[in-house]
């Protein structure tokens, strides 16, 4: 082969081998960025009295889909209270039956300008119409969550609002 295609080889390796540095460079920065976003809102949470330790065991078990602070209210004023109605049912599904949560969750959807409703769903299930923009939902499945892990949900659960706002400002 000649000089010139070796070195237009050369070039094509040199530019394949930039743009994979690249990659793993933006990629190792976005997970940077989100281990700085993590720790910054965890430091926010101690400044404020909330117990990191908890909230990182109750994050382990429940998973937590949109705002619990910002209700959608229809023009009639239905909706207002459904997200902290939504909040208050799944700290008691905790408190009395954490199973109850296995196969369902526990939602709030927002449709064609009537407010927040609830819509609570079999797992993988969604409204007919509208779409969820809260839910309350259980990670774990696969077993029963220990008396500690129900404790860290129902503490998260009853913080939520100030969680949340520890967690606003995203990572770059």
């Amino acid at each position: 082969m000649g000089k010139l295609a070796n070195l237009f080889k050369q070039v094509n390796r040199l530019e394949k081998e930039r743009k994979i540095l690249i990659t793993n460079h933006e990629r190792e920065l976005k997970a940077l960025d989100i281990n700085i976003h993590t720790t910054k809102s965890m430091l926010e949470q101690e400044n404020i009295g909330l117990n990191t330790d908890t909230i990182a065991l109750a994050e382990s078990v429940i998973k937590i889909s949109g705002s619990a602070s910002r209700p959608v209210v229809g023009s009639r004023g239905h909706g207002k209270s459904c997200r902290k109605d939504a909040i208050n049912d799944a700290i008691l599904k905790l408190a009395e039956n954490p199973a109850a949560l296995t196969s369902s969750y526990i939602g709030v959807k927002n449709y064609d300008g009537f407010g927040d409703q609830r819509s609570d769903h079999s797992i993988g299930m969604c409204p007919r119409h509208g779409g969820i923009v809260f839910s309350i939902s259980r990670l774990v499945r696969d077993r029963d969550l220990t008396d500690e892990e129900v404790e860290a949900s129902i503490y998260y659960l009853k913080n939520i609002e100030a969680i949340q706002a520890t967690k606003e400002t995203k990572p770059s």
